[in-house]
């Protein structure tokens, strides 16, 4: 039986699953690019921490969740620009249920 841990971590990688946006892996094969973001990040969690929580595997791995769905090119050029959508897609990020 799977623990809360392992279907949460299930839950947030089908919703990086839903992005429309592919990447190309180094063996030729395609992914959708914030699953293939996400995975990459835990991995280098592994690599820089001898023994990471939970708590900071989850967020390590959800750092990025759904964030194709308000596009950078939406805000103005520059850091106030990019200060503000870093701070909306935490708002929205915060607001939206695993479930």
């Amino acid at each position: 039986m799977p623990t809360a841990f392992d279907q949460t971590l299930a839950a947030i990688d089908a919703l990086h699953a839903e992005d429309p946006r592919a990447t190309t892996l180094t063996d030729g094969t395609s992914m959708p690019q914030e699953l293939a973001y996400a995975q990459r990040m835990s991995d280098w969690l592994d690599r820089v921490h001898d023994a990471p929580d939970e708590v900071l595997r989850l967020a390590v791995r959800a750092q990025h969740l759904q964030r194709w769905l308000v596009p950078r090119e939406e805000y103005p050029e520059g850091r106030v620009g990019y200060l503000t959508w870093r701070r909306d897609q935490g708002k929205r990020a915060g607001r939206r249920p695993l479930n």
